[in-house]
């Protein structure tokens, strides 16, 4: 396997981005919250990738939002419900991961200015977690 070497950009440079989803989108904000110069390169003619697709919302467990509308969940109860909706094949590292910064997610989020204030149950949950 042929190794390759990283080197970070010059301040000068720009930080290009590939994809305009949310993913590729929050980069681009974090890079430039720290006065970087952005490229952002998509295959699309609109920015949002699959993002954009994702009508019923965001989901995520141990929110501000749940909390606040009374609703009980629990880190535990999205690993095991996003296994099952995967008919367990998801990889269990790549769920953690998800299911673990996902709280984090909706604050950046909403910090960001984007409105995430209901909370709907939607298929493959067991309790409300989709953030709209």
């Amino acid at each position: 396997m042929r190794k390759t070497s990283i080197q970070a950009p010059a301040p000068d440079e720009p930080i290009i981005i590939v994809g305009g989803g949310l993913a590729g989108l929050s980069a681009a904000l974090e890079a430039l919250s720290r006065n970087a110069k952005v490229i952002i390169i998509d295959g699309e003619k609109n920015l949002g990738g699959n993002s954009a697709k994702a009508s019923s919302g965001v989901s995520a467990a141990e929110t501000s939002t749940q909390k606040a509308m009374g609703i009980e969940d629990s880190r535990s109860s999205f690993f095991k419900d996003t296994l099952s909706a995967g008919d367990h094949e998801n990889n269990e590292v790549l769920v953690n991961i998800l299911v673990d910064q996902s709280a984090d997610a909706i604050e950046f989020l909403k910090e960001l200015g984007v409105k995430l204030d209901d909370v709907n149950l939607c298929g493959g949950h067991s309790t409300p977690r989709t953030h709209w």
